[in-house]
């Protein structure tokens, strides 16, 4: 389980903010979070929502921005809260979960300051190599 945190650390407010969390190509990854569609009804958008505005599809790539918050002043934090990164234990993994952060001041992005690494050995894959 993890957070993501966009602080505005700057002295002016900064606008239209969104993230891009990206799984690793072909990795064994899978990404859950609570978002919305654009489509789904108004009454499941609350104000502290978050909608997906990429293809539902892709599997590595989750963009996602705040419903209902425009803003962010400064020293002010958003959060998307509890998303979760699974994987199978039956096979060996290893990647980086990035995040990025947007608004429209920062148009190129923003790298996070601590991407996720995962990594570990199968027992099983680990006994068949022995």
């Amino acid at each position: 389980m993890g957070s993501y945190h966009i602080r505005n650390i700057g002295n002016q407010p900064i606008t239209n903010p969104y993230l891009c969390i990206k799984l690793p190509e072909d990795s064994p990854f899978s990404f859950s979070g609570r978002y919305v569609y654009e489509h789904f009804a108004p009454k499941l958008k609350g104000n502290s929502s978050w909608e997906r505005i990429n293809d539902q599809s892709s599997k590595e790539e989750f963009w996602l921005r705040p419903i209902g918050k425009t803003t962010l002043e400064p020293n002010e934090t958003l959060s998307f809260p509890n998303f979760q990164i699974k994987w199978g234990h039956s096979l060996s993994y290893s990647g980086s979960i990035m995040g990025f952060t947007y608004c429209d001041q920062l148009k190129e992005g923003i790298v996070v300051l601590n991407p996720i690494n995962l990594n570990g050995i199968s027992h099983t894959q680990e006994d068949e190599n022995e």
